[in-house]
């Protein structure tokens, strides 16, 4: 970004991260996993198996707390 006459000034936009940006990346980026442990023929990190714990814990946490604003 800048002057591409005077590359020295410039400021460059690069990204040290990797993985999704936009929630359209994300939501590709899931997608493709998915496909690619359906070839694979083994899950992918966030499969039904690997909510489950977080689905329990959610789940008691709703019957031990303030379910009102939830």
């Amino acid at each position: 970004m800048g002057d591409p006459e005077s590359p020295a000034s410039c400021t460059a936009l690069t990204s040290h991260l990797s993985g999704a940006t936009t929630l359209n990346q994300a939501f590709y980026l899931e997608w493709r996993a998915f496909l690619d442990g359906l070839n694979a023929r083994c899950e992918s990190q966030v499969s039904g198996r690997s909510a489950l714990l977080t689905t329990k814990l959610v789940e008691g946490l709703l019957a031990h707390g303030d379910t009102e604003h939830a």
